[in-house]
């Protein structure tokens, strides 16, 4: 599904879920007012996942389950703290000019990349074996795993080994 069809209902959903944490009424979005930014930036996850060719697909789907709503909350965060910031500046807060221009350019980052650092926590060390802790204290080898380590166990318990 492209990620412009979700756009309206994902930006209504952030927009009731900014509006109840702040207790103001936002505006509607105007007409023809193209947000699909932060569901680019979903869909950019999700195909992220999917095509983590190293991952098993248990895993992939696994992160995008657990993924989506981390970057909704990364979202929502960086809405919450613009809206807020502004409401402050309106209404006499006493925010300075260059106060205000350093929160529009710092928050554009988190929707871009947020997708980049969220996939790397969930599935970076399945992509970049380097990643592994275990793996570097395994040794040079970096072959170790928890999941391998068991394996061997119960062979050598089969086996009648100690």
């Amino acid at each position: 599904v492209p990620c412009w069809v979700l756009a309206d209902a994902y930006h209504a959903g952030l927009r009731s879920a900014t509006s109840f944490l702040l207790g103001v009424a936002l505006p509607r979005r105007a007409a023809g007012e193209i947000e699909v930014h932060a569901t680019q930036a979903l869909g950019i996850f999700a195909a992220m996942c999917l095509a983590s060719a190293r991952t098993p697909m248990n895993r992939r789907l696994r992160a995008v389950v657990i993924g989506l709503p981390v970057l909704f909350g990364i979202e929502l965060l960086t809405g919450v703290i613009a809206i807020r910031t502004q409401i402050l500046a309106q209404t006499g807060g006493g925010l300075p000019p260059w106060l205000l221009r350093f929160r529009d350019e710092a928050l554009i980052a988190p929707p871009w990349l947020g997708a980049p650092l969220v996939w790397l926590l969930l599935l970076g060390r399945w992509e970049f074996p380097v990643l592994r802790t275990e793996d570097r204290a395994a040794g040079p080898q970096g072959t170790s795993s928890p999941r391998a380590d068991r394996r061997d166990a119960r062979r050598a318990a089969e086996q009648g080994h100690p």
